[in-house]
C-alpha cells in the first residue's frame, strides 16, 4: 500500500514538472518572437559582440580573436538551445529593477565619519574595480563605485599584480573618505592577503603607484 502510494505521489510530481516545462517552453517561444531592445556598449579590442539571429537580434560577447568556423559552432549550439538560455523582457526588467536598487537608497548612503570604512576590491584580466562602504548596524551599505578598464601593458600583469593594482586604484580613487580614516580592505585573492602578513604589500603597492593607473 505505501508502495503504490509512494508510486502515486512521484507520478503527480512528474506531471506537475511536466506542465511547469510546458509552461515555461511556452512562455519562452512566445518571448523570443519579440527580443527585448538593448543598448550595445563599446568592448574592448579583446572582446566583440555576435548574435544568435542574422537580424542582429539576441547578441552576446565572444573573444574578438573567435571567428569562421570556430564562431560557427558555437552559434549553432547555441541556437539550438536558445530556449534554455533566453532573455526575455521580464529578465531585462528585473535586471534593470536589481541594478536600480544597487545604486539608490537604503544600498547606498553617505558616509559616516565615526566609523571604519571597507574596500572591497578585486580584478580580471580586462579591467579593476572597488567598492567603497560602510558596515552600519551590522548591514553593510555602499557609498561609492568605481571601475576602469586595463591598458595593454597593464593585461600583461600577473593575477597577484592586477588584484593588487585593484587595491592600489581603490586607495587612490577614494584617498579624500580614507586620510586619517580607519580602513578595512577585502580581496579575495590569497597571494595579496599573504602580502599583507609578511609586509611587502607596501613595496608592492608603491612600485605599481608610481607607475601610470
Amino acid at each position: 500500500m505505501a508502495i503504490e502510494e509512494t508510486q502515486m505521489e512521484e507520478d503527480h510530481d512528474q506531471q506537475e514538472y511536466k506542465e511547469e516545462l510546458e509552461l515555461k517552453e511556452e512562455k519562452m517561444e512566445k518571448s523570443s518572437k519579440s527580443p527585448p531592445k538593448i543598448e550595445l556598449k563599446p568592448l574592448p579590442p579583446s572582446l566583440k559582440y555576435a548574435c544568435l539571429v542574422d537580424e542582429g537580434e539576441y547578441p552576446f560577447i565572444v573573444n574578438a580573436t573567435l571567428d569562421g568556423l570556430d564562431l560557427v559552432k558555437l552559434l549553432v549550439v547555441l541556437r539550438k538551445y536558445r530556449n534554455v538560455i533566453g532573455f526575455d523582457e521580464a529578465c531585462l526588467e528585473a535586471f534593470q529593477k536589481l541594478k536600480g536598487a544597487l545604486i539608490s537608497s537604503p544600498a547606498v548612503q553617505a558616509p559616516d565619519w565615526s566609523l571604519p570604512f571597507e574596500l572591497m576590491c578585486d580584478a580580471n584580466d580586462f579591467a579593476v574595480g572597488a567598492v567603497l562602504g560602510q558596515k552600519k548596524e551590522g548591514k553593510s551599505h555602499v557609498i561609492y563605485y568605481a571601475s576602469r578598464t586595463l591598458d595593454e601593458a597593464q593585461k600583461n600583469y600577473t593575477t597577484t599584480m592586477k588584484e593588487m593594482l585593484a587595491v592600489v586604484f581603490a586607495i587612490d580613487k577614494f584617498r579624500s573618505y580614507l586620510i586619517c580614516s580607519k580602513v578595512i580592505v577585502y580581496t579575495d585573492h590569497i597571494a595579496v592577503r599573504y602580502l599583507m602578513t609578511k609586509g611587502e604589500l607596501i613595496s608592492l603597492g608603491f612600485r605599481l603607484r608610481t607607475r601610470r593607473i
